[in-house]
């Protein structure tokens, strides 16, 4: 086993696809124990440190001339659900959206509760999602959310929550006036106590407006 950096974007499903190992396998692994107390294995944190082995080399075929070799390889996926809403706070029910980005692109509408939901190829760092009826579209960054007990994730929430105006490899310490902002802005819409500061149970409430 050898120690692996945490990248921004990185999360366990991506990184055993690009590596070559069994997620379930090195997520179990003693030396991850540490890490796997502390963290969802698909929302990691920049910095960490996670232990994976080394790269398996894959068997070479040799190729002559006139000849033909078929590969294929299957791609994991991961679900994305997201949640559509006005800006009163209402869902966007069988709202019209399309998704651009992931291969052939993808026309639906949204659910009752305005969710949106598909499957991604885990190579996917980043997809678009239009909204023809609204005249909007936005980028969705695959595996960006930093743990929701850091600032950084907090402020990711907040962004996609709209209180926040945060580009993806922006920090909490870029943002900070605005983190503030944003965070008393919640508060002051959910009938909490108005303090800027993320206390836990501004943490939840952020946590569970995010998740719809």
């Amino acid at each position: 086993m050898k120690p692996y950096v945490v990248k921004q974007g990185d999360f366990l499903a991506r990184l055993a696809y690009v590596h070559g190992f069994d997620a379930d396998d090195v997520w179990a692994n003693p030396k991850n124990q540490e890490l796997k107390d502390t963290r969802d294995p698909n929302v990691l944190m920049p910095g960490d440190l996670l232990f994976i082995p080394d790269k398996r080399v894959q068997p070479s075929k040799p190729l002559g001339n006139g000849s033909t070799n078929a590969y294929t390889a299957a791609i994991p996926t991961v679900t994305m659900s997201l949640y559509l809403k006005s800006p009163d706070g209402a869902p966007l029910a069988a709202e019209p959206y399309e998704v651009h980005g992931v291969g052939d692109i993808i026309e639906n509408v949204t659910q009752g509760d305005g969710l949106l939901e598909l499957e991604v190829p885990v190579t996917i760092r980043v997809f678009q999602v239009t909204l023809p009826q609204q005249e909007r579209s936005f980028d969705v960054h695959v595996g960006h959310l930093c743990p929701t007990d850091q600032e950084s994730g907090t402020a990711g929430q907040l962004a996609s929550l709209g209180y926040l105006d945060m580009p993806p490899h922006a920090g909490v310490g870029q943002i900070r006036d605005d983190f503030h902002a944003a965070v008393a802005m919640f508060q002051e819409d959910n009938d909490l106590a108005v303090t800027g500061e993320v206390d836990s149970g501004t943490r939840d409430a952020i946590d569970s407006a995010y998740r719809g």
